[in-house]
This record gives structure tokens, sequence and C-alpha cells, in this order.
């Protein structure tokens, strides 16, 4: 719910300082919509259109590798650090 609200704020910051400018126009620039062809302000076409999504999408594994690569190494660090006296510290292929 707060993400869906902060959007709508977010949205109405955006129309809000964009509507300020003479060279701004919600029926032809839009807001916060992206196009291909004469919706573009660069004019790009589909084949650069979807190359871009394509090189935008490919840095989203970041958001999913490098937290789980941060657990892993804060629990590694943890064990190693805050270990009890006398608790036995399984190795990897140990068996229990």
């Amino acid at each position: 719910m707060a993400q869906f609200a902060g959007g709508i704020l977010g949205a109405l910051l955006l129309w809000g300082t964009f509507s300020c400018s003479p060279l701004y126009s919600r029926s032809t620039t839009g807001l916060g919509a992206d196009g291909w062809g004469t919706a573009s302000h660069i004019h790009i076409n589909a084949r650069g259109a979807f190359l871009t999504d394509v090189v935008a999408l490919s840095q989203v594994w970041l958001f999913i590798v490098a937290p789980l690569l941060g657990g892993t190494i804060a629990a590694a660090v943890h064990l190693k650090l805050y270990r009890r006296p006398g608790q036995e510290v399984l190795e990897v292929g140990q068996a229990s």
C-alpha cells in the first residue's frame, strides 16, 4: 500500500515539476512513459527500444544476487566471530 501511495505522490511531484515548463505538454510528451518511433524523444525504432530494455533488465540480477551474497558473507562472519565455547561447527561435506 505504501509503495502504491509513493508511486502516486512521485507521479504528482513529477507532473508538477514538468507542468512549469513551457516545453512540456502532457498529451504530446506524456508522463513517465517511454516509447519508440514518433513517441520517442530521440526517435528510436522498435529494435533500439528492445535493445535498451534488454540492457536495462540485464542489471536486475544485481538486486537478487547482491543481497544473497551479502547474507552469506554476514552469516560466515557471524559464525567466525561469535562461536560459542564447546560448539562444534560442521564443515562442508562433514556428516552431523
